[in-house]
């Protein structure tokens, strides 16, 4: 009788463990594809931001240029100066663009 009851609990915890795999498996997919999503996102977000900047930075280069005052390039050379660094190239506006296409097509 013991044995029976033995046999019927490891059948038991087995049927809970077969269970438990796939559940932990697709809980830890899960997990990964939300990040993924939200990082996806986050990186819309930042690439718009930037090209807003990038177009607030050409209004503002051309109402100076009406006005006699600075082109584009000596402000961007002015503001790598006093920051000490300058921007990676890895950004342009086409470049920001394509990226944005790739990125809506997920």
């Amino acid at each position: 009788m013991e044995k029976l009851l033995m046999i019927e609990l490891i059948k038991a915890a087995t049927g809970i463990v077969q269970a438990l795999i796939p559940t932990i498996g697709a809980i830890f997919i899960g997990k990964r594809l939300i990040k993924n999503q939200v990082l996806i996102e986050s990186l819309k977000t930042a690439l718009t931001d930037l090209n807003f900047m990038l177009i607030v930075e050409q209004i503002y280069c051309e109402q100076n240029r009406e006005s006699k005052l600075t082109g584009k390039n000596l402000i961007r050379q002015k503001a790598k100066e006093e920051a000490g660094y300058g921007p990676s190239g890895k950004f342009t506006k086409s470049k920001i663009e394509t990226k944005m296409q790739s990125l809506n097509k997920h």
